[in-house]
């Protein structure tokens, strides 16, 4: 376990797969924003699926951090926000986002239903 978290970032299609782990700190966010939009630096639009490990928990301040850079995705030419919910605390951190957030967004257990949800952006386009 890395001392700020650990993620795995993939990108199918337009699809950014972000998968967070452990506890993050406010370095761990700016660590996993950068991988992030680094990945998603050849889209010039793309969904990011949060999907983060039944492990994943932030510090009152990783939290806080993650909202206000969640807040310009559009702005990176993010198109939708899927959030995998996977443990107890994550309905929460899901929420405070998507108050703050302007793209389609939406928060499940289910991963058939975030694929869904995924299709039903990209068959607009």
């Amino acid at each position: 376990m890395k001392e700020h978290g650990e993620t795995d970032i993939t990108v199918d299609g337009i699809v950014v797969r972000n998968r967070p782990r452990y506890g993050s700190n406010p370095e761990g966010i700016n660590r996993n924003w950068e991988q992030m939009m680094k990945a998603a630096s050849g889209l010039d639009e793309w969904i990011l699926w949060a999907d983060a490990d039944s492990s994943f928990a932030m510090t009152p301040e990783s939290l806080e951090l993650i909202v206000s850079r969640m807040k310009d995705l559009k702005d990176y030419g993010c198109i939708g926000l899927a959030f995998t919910i996977s443990n107890p605390v994550m309905p929460y951190y899901s929420k405070k986002i998507q108050a703050e957030i302007n793209i389609p967004f939406l928060a499940s257990e289910s991963a058939d239903e975030i694929r869904v949800f995924i299709n039903s952006i990209t068959d607009r386009l």
